[in-house]
């Protein structure tokens, strides 16, 4: 695993861990977006990085789910300010 594989994972979790800690911050709509998008990530990566034998079409309903997620997330952001 290179260095920019390594600090990447540990990027996606440091999100996700954030994202938890809005939720039970009363932020519980948009953390549980984010939370699943970055889970997801975090699931897409280690399954293609380790090699876990799963189909690719799987591993891209895994990351739509993220990109749903994310979008969603997004939406949510902006309908707040707007």
């Amino acid at each position: 695993m290179s260095l920019l594989h390594t600090v990447s994972v540990f990027l996606e979790f440091a999100c996700f861990v954030l994202a938890l800690k809005m939720v039970f911050e009363r932020k519980r709509y948009i953390g549980v977006a984010w939370a699943v998008t970055f889970g997801c990530l975090i699931f897409w990566d280690s399954a293609r990085t380790m090699g876990w034998g799963l189909s690719r079409e799987f591993l891209d309903t895994v990351l739509l789910i993220a990109m749903l997620s994310a979008l969603l997330a997004m939406w949510h952001l902006g309908s707040k300010r707007g």
